[in-house]
């Protein structure tokens, strides 16, 4: 990816909700950090790909991350179930879109086959065997749907986890909760409160000027996951909830032998999402909250899924932050290009700018 030297970047209309992730990612007409990614060449992207979108399917992995956010970040709002009969794997997706299409009045027959193809299980392949199989380890979850028992209560939604999930995030949990740089951060002050911004929503028109004065908006959205403004330090904590499959060991980057690893933290790109959010966070305490008077710091709360269930805080350094902010401003250039110019064509822009105002 090239450095582009003759467009600017403006964050414009800096505005900020608490809403839920199903009405955050019901929005239409914005991009956020991972649709960019997805037209990230470095990365496998394309323009094809970022029109594409995501790809929703059931991932166990992606799903743990979510049940352990909510349970450090928001647990008044989330619960976990103490239900251990879910499946695992895509047999449990494939029961809950069966029990989605019988509760739409769709025949038994057809709902199997839709949910076959949504759930990507067996599509095309279901077998009498394969179904009796199944109906033996699915059917307890597919009662338990059908009686509501997973239905939000008392203000709570509910998730649910297959017995070796829910272990896993239980020892997540525990273990974020035990660690003590992170509840240092997180912990409440004895004199001047902090405050807490858990899981907002931050809003932006990009404006993108051209190298020929043209000018085009992106408009750009920004889930976060913890903001905590503490004014006894006045210190303004940017923090990322990471789970991770891999050995703590290996989420940053690291030297063995006169060699540099690239860790998870830069390998995902982390970094890019870190320094699109310390923007949009430092623009809303500025022209919204009209707060000036702090020092900004970046942290990584991460996690293992595995083994010994570690968590440690990483302090993210400005260099990381810098590196992030010129590949952020690159894609959201290379969208607007896109915007304008189609899809369908080969980018052609000349470098663009690393000026942010």
């Amino acid at each position: 990816m090239n450095c582009f030297d003759n467009y600017k970047i403006k964050f414009l209309n800096i505005q900020g909700a608490d809403m839920s992730d199903e009405d955050y990612f019901a929005l239409k007409g914005y991009t956020s950090v991972s649709r960019l990614k997805l037209l990230d060449e470095r990365h496998g992207g394309s323009p094809e790909k970022y029109l594409e979108g995501f790809k929703h399917g059931y991932d166990e992995s992606l799903y743990l991350g979510t049940c352990v956010h909510s349970q450090i970040l928001t647990p008044e709002e989330f619960e976990l179930s103490k239900y251990e009969g879910k499946p695992s794997g895509k047999i449990s997706f494939f029961i809950e879109k069966i029990y989605e299409n019988r509760q739409s009045g769709m025949n038994i027959a057809d709902s199997i086959e839709k949910a076959s193809k949504d759930a990507d299980y067996y599509a095309g392949k279901l077998t009498p065997k394969i179904l009796h199989n199944t109906y033996e380890k699915g059917f307890d979850y597919y009662k338990h749907l059908s009686n509501g028992d997973f239905q939000p209560k008392n203000g709570k939604q509910i998730y649910v986890l297959s017995k070796k999930m829910l272990d896993s995030a239980h020892a997540c949990i525990n273990s974020i909760n035990r660690n003590a740089s992170i509840q240092k951060i997180l912990k409440q002050n004895l004199f001047e409160p902090k405050q807490y911004f858990n899981e907002i929503a931050l809003f932006s028109d990009i404006e993108v000027t051209f190298p020929d004065g043209t000018k085009h908006i992106v408009k750009f959205k920004g889930k976060l996951d913890s903001v905590v403004w503490d004014p006894e330090t006045k210190i303004l904590y940017l923090n990322d909830v990471k789970t991770t499959s891999k050995n703590l060991g290996y989420f940053m980057d690291h030297v063995y032998d006169e060699t540099v690893y690239e860790g998870v933290f830069s390998y995902r790109s982390y970094y890019m999402q870190l320094a699109a959010y310390q923007i949009l966070l430092q623009k809303y305490f500025q022209e919204v909250l009209h707060i000036t008077d702090y020092t900004l710091q970046a942290n990584i709360f991460a996690v293992e899924t595995l083994g010994e269930y570690r968590s440690d805080s990483f302090r993210i350094n400005n260099s990381y932050i810098e590196f992030g902010i010129q590949e952020f401003k690159q894609l959201i250039c290379r969208l607007a290009w896109h915007e304008i110019n189609g899809f369908e064509k080969e980018f052609t822009g000349e470098s663009v700018c690393t000026e942010l105002n």
